[in-house]
């Protein structure tokens, strides 16, 4: 997945098949690019690191199915919605889906106090939506900015706060 974002870029909607059909990738588009932040952690990781993080809560949802299943029966709900959000172009409620999946995330222990910060001084200069990206446990955020003073603001909060950031648009 990870390369074939890199290569093409933009958003893409992505739907394993786990009865053995075909898997679903779908090639999305808001209607017009719409300002994000990207930050960084101080955390470095590995394959190793992501390999460790999988097994963790593999291991965890094993010991706790039923409140896993239903985690994980949210965020394929969030996922749904955050498509028709993304196709309708309504960026508040994608930003209030972000938020929300960021929360399963720390709910099945992949983020960390580090990411949960960004998120929150993300949030607090305006952004409308902020969650971790990748695996967790480090890494980076991705925070929700429409509005170049909008993403401003919001970069300059979390390098204030000694984060390094990428300002981009998607779309």
């Amino acid at each position: 997945m990870d390369n074939t974002v890199a290569t093409y870029g933009g958003l893409l909607f992505y739907r394993r098949n786990l009865e053995g059909g075909k898997n679903l990738m779908e090639r999305l588009a808001f209607k017009k690019p719409v300002e994000v932040v990207l930050a960084e952690s101080s955390i470095k990781l590995e394959t190793k690191d992501t390999a460790e993080i999988i097994a963790g809560v593999r291991k965890r949802k094993e010991e706790n199915a039923t409140e896993y299943n239903k985690i994980f029966a949210q965020a394929s709900q969030l996922i749904e919605e955050a498509r028709k959000a993304v196709v309708e172009y309504n960026l508040f409620r994608v930003g209030e889906l972000m938020n929300q999946n960021h929360t399963l995330l720390q709910k099945i222990e992949v983020s960390c106090p580090e990411l949960d910060n960004m998120c929150k001084l993300a949030l607090e200069a305006g952004a409308i939506g902020a969650k971790l990206t990748g695996t967790g446990r480090g890494g980076n955020i991705i925070a929700l900015t429409p509005g170049r003073e909008l993403q401003d603001e919001t970069a300059e909060a979390l390098e204030n706060a000694g984060f390094k950031t990428i300002k981009t648009k998607i779309g």
